[in-house]
């Protein structure tokens, strides 16, 4: 599996190197009025708005503005790009499938942790983007990026 390797706070997580799009600088969301408060804001990047996800909070840890030295990362779930603000990228690297274990398998049962990988530096939290978002969610989302697009006339 080629998983793009990223760290918030004490721990790192795979996301798989399909769903990314690109990394980018962090920068301050503007608002998206009716979105589900999983979603911190939304961004202008190359004249796409592109919804901003709180994967600090979904992960357990406090919830906070992303500051200068946090990465972007711009990836693809449900043919919606989505950004997922990070401490900061690893590396890109291929993690051999015979090191992931389930994750129910270890008492990690989240939808929001698919496997832990053993890497030759410790363990990594495999993340399926694809899960991230609930059903109700991600209608939500849908449904505030819709009036928004509506409100301005596009």
């Amino acid at each position: 599996m080629d998983a793009l390797i990223f760290e918030l706070e004490d721990s790192r997580f795979a996301l798989a190197a399909e769903a990314v799009r690109e990394l980018t600088e962090a920068v301050l969301p503007s608002n998206l009025p009716g979105a589900p408060s999983i979603v911190q804001g939304i961004v202008d990047i190359g004249g796409e708005v592109i919804p901003v996800l709180d994967v600090r909070r979904r992960f357990g840890y406090p919830s906070r503005s992303p500051v200068p030295s946090d990465s972007f990362i711009v990836a693809t779930a449900f043919d919606q790009p989505l950004i997922l603000p990070v401490d900061r990228v690893v590396t890109l690297s291929a993690i051999d499938t015979e090191h992931i274990h389930e994750s129910k398998a270890l008492g990690v049962p989240s939808p929001y942790v698919s496997g832990v990988a053993r890497l030759e530096d410790g363990l990594c939290l495999i993340h399926p983007l694809e899960s991230f978002l609930s059903d109700g969610e991600a209608v939500d989302l849908a449904s505030a990026l819709a009036d928004r697009e509506e409100g301005n006339g596009q």
